[in-house]
């Protein structure tokens, strides 16, 4: 019987996903020692209380895109909570988003789906998106960010702070997905940041 090919990914997209991870990272090791400007998400119109703000991914001085600043618990008009923690056993739609961002980022549409092999162990590919936070896609955030195993969780705010990235690091189009985003200006820097990073890289 023929062995399954196992699906292969473009190198460009392993280094990009791979700087945004490192890029989110940052912040949890250096996060508590920098001090910036904080600024509020556009939602804060219905009188809600005033929450900590929380200082995003960190970005070098040396970028040409300033970091953003995100405030923690503002829930979106879409009913999405950015700033919830997920992990094992979380299930909903910010699950889902997350699941299907993975498989874009990804998946390579000219390899059958099928097992794929890391360092947390095999699952299978593309993901499910059934917004059920199980085994694969355990197995598949670990192997995709770095900080997950370092902290437990991973917010969907992350997750597209990376997809945009992503996206513009490969040379792809902006994500059509987070226009309708109220941190869309957070995702549109993280994009154009991509592709000055890629730019870099050709010099």
């Amino acid at each position: 019987m023929a062995r399954r090919r196992k699906p292969t990914f473009n190198k460009k997209t392993l280094i990009g996903i791979g700087i945004a991870s490192a890029l989110i990272g940052t912040y949890f090791l250096a996060g508590e020692k920098i001090k910036k400007l904080f600024v509020k998400d556009d939602e804060d119109q219905n009188n809600q209380q005033p929450v900590q703000p929380v200082i995003a991914p960190v970005v070098p001085a040396t970028r040409d895109v300033a970091p953003v600043v995100q405030t923690q618990t503002i829930l979106e008009t879409e009913g999405l909570n950015p700033d919830k923690r997920l992990s094992k056993g979380s299930q909903g739609e910010e699950v889902k988003r997350l699941q299907i961002q993975f498989n874009d980022i990804y998946y390579d549409k000219d390899q059958k789906a099928g097992p794929f092999e890391t360092k947390y162990g095999t699952f299978t590919f593309p993901l499910k998106t059934d917004g059920k936070w199980g085994d694969d896609t355990e197995k598949a955030v670990k192997h995709g960010f770095s900080f997950y195993n370092d902290k437990g969780y991973l917010t969907l705010d992350q997750g597209r702070y990376a997809y945009a990235y992503t996206k513009g690091y490969i040379g792809s189009a902006f994500p059509p997905s987070l226009r309708s985003s109220s941190r869309y200006q957070r995702y549109a820097d993280a994009f154009k940041l991509g592709q000055i990073d890629k730019q870099k890289t050709r010099k």
